[in-house]
């Protein structure tokens, strides 16, 4: 498989000829691609082409688009709804969070989230999901939506099978003994590095969420918010394996 991923939106269903255009023509002539170089196209809801370049130009790409394949999303669809962090610690949040495959990254807003964080940069949030996916080769992008504080979030519960919130605060029990059915569609909580209100924790518990922990020390926003993600993610990984399905001796 070509390590040159190249975000196309949309993209041909069938092998077609293609210019590309923008930044990821851009991104083509920074990696140096050569005419008859291997690369491939993703849509970021599963559409994978693999394709070949033709012709670079100034501002454009041409590519010959070979064959066309859809990718199954990582299962189970995971949610995962945080306070934001800042700067740098967003942009690793979003980066790793889009390499392990969830489902969606929704912006949440609590009583103690930092003030001042950014509401108006879904845009820029994107862009890093975007290409992370790259170079993580990820066929589905993680989707956003615009920043919801938690009454609003609640208020959307019964979307979802499993609704659990990462808290260190009272009894709660390991992330890894929350098992998801693969066709599960989970949502997690993360707050903010203050942690929830005593009044957000019983809106929350009104709402049928669970606590769960990710150890004894304390995370923050960002770390926690990925650890939840793998641990959740992988446990989901290891209750539909079995020895016999690699071949490994039990």
């Amino acid at each position: 498989m070509s390590n040159h991923w190249l975000y196309c939106q949309p993209l041909p269903a069938a092998p077609a000829e293609y210019t590309l255009e923008g930044p990821e023509a851009h991104h083509a002539r920074v990696k140096h691609l050569e005419p008859g170089e291997a690369v491939h196209l993703f849509d970021g809801r599963g559409h994978v082409a693999a394709a070949r370049v033709v012709t670079l130009g100034k501002l454009t790409v041409s590519l010959r688009i070979e064959t066309v394949a859809t990718v199954a999303p990582r299962t189970p669809r995971l949610i995962v709804a945080v306070s934001r962090p800042k700067g740098e610690r967003l942009d690793w949040m979003l980066e790793k969070l889009t390499e392990l495959g969830v489902a969606a990254i929704w912006p949440l807003e609590c009583e103690r989230s930092v003030a001042g964080a950014r509401q108006d940069r879904m845009d820029r949030w994107q862009r890093r999901i975007i290409e992370a996916a790259k170079q993580a080769h990820v066929a589905w992008l993680p989707t956003i939506q615009p920043v919801k504080n938690l009454p609003q979030l609640l208020e959307r519960a019964a979307e979802f099978t499993d609704l659990l919130v990462a808290d260190t605060a009272g009894p709660a029990r390991p992330i890894l003994a929350a098992r998801l059915a693969a066709g599960a569609r989970p949502l997690i909580l993360i707050g903010p590095e203050g942690g929830f209100s005593d009044a957000e924790r019983e809106r929350m518990r009104r709402s049928g969420f669970h606590a769960v922990s990710l150890g004894t020390t304390v995370l923050r926003t960002e770390t926690a918010a990925v650890v939840a993600a793998a641990c959740l993610l992988t446990a989901a990984d290891l209750a539909d394996w079995s020895p016999a399905t690699d071949g490994s001796a039990p």
